[in-house]
Formats: structure tokens, sequence, C-alpha cells
């Protein structure tokens, strides 16, 4: 797991974003640039690090590689969902077209990671406001 913070001394609207993806280039691109962004990101590059970990953890958006090998992003969020959390989350994939029925109420985005990693994470933004206004 890596975090990846910045100016957290200042008050900020931003969420923390949790990704995890096997592909460790695309975790790289997105750190690099959640760091120009000041956003507070923690990347695990493995299902098995995410399972361990993120029950423990207070987040607020979780994007989910679709294919994690042994396991789809599906299953991570079912798994993720069932202490009763409703933190929204993103899939993402190198595949364009991911089935939409399997998908758990909690999943409110899939995209592409061809849509690049400022798209993605001004995505998972927007995604946390949305549900920041519906709880408020």
């Amino acid at each position: 797991m890596v975090t990846f913070t910045s100016h957290l001394d200042q008050v900020v609207e931003d969420p923390h974003i949790v990704l995890v993806d096997d592909d460790p280039l695309f975790a790289e691109l997105l750190q690099r640039v959640a760091i120009k962004e000041r956003l507070n990101l923690t990347v695990f590059t493995s299902a098995k690090e995410a399972y361990q970990t993120l029950p423990k953890m207070k987040y607020d958006v979780a994007l989910l590689d679709y294919d994690l090998g042994r396991v789809t992003g599906v299953q991570l969020c079912n798994f993720l969902q069932s202490d009763g959390r409703a933190v929204p989350v993103m899939l993402v994939s190198n595949v364009q077209d991911i089935e939409k029925s399997e998908w758990p109420i909690a999943v409110k985005k899939a995209i592409s990671k061809r849509a690049g990693p400022y798209t993605i994470l001004g995505i998972a933004r927007r995604i946390y406001r949305e549900s920041r206004r519906k709880e408020g």
C-alpha cells in the first residue's frame, strides 16, 4: 500500500481515493497525477492486500480495476460493501464495455483506463461530491 497526500494542514474538500489495480504502470501514472492535483490517493497493487486492509480504512471513493486476476472489481466491491458501508465505487478497465447487469449498487461508474488519469480522477471527485450532497 502506498499513500500519497499533499497539504494535509489545509482543509480539503477532496476525497480520500483508494485505487486497487494490479497494473503498476497505471497505478504510477494515477499517483503522479494525484500528486499534481493535490489529491489523497492510496494505492493497492493486489487484491489480496486490498481485502486485508480496506475493511479497516476510512476512504471516500474506491477505484477498482475490473480484472484483478483471480477476482474482479465487482467481487471486491461486494466484499467491501458487506460491512454496510456505502462508499461509492468506480470500476476502471482496459475493456471498453463492462456488463452493467452485474454491478453492485455501490458502483456509480465504469470507465476505460484509456480515458486518462485526469478524467478518471475528475470523475472520482464528482462522484464523491454527489454522494456527499445526497447524504446532507
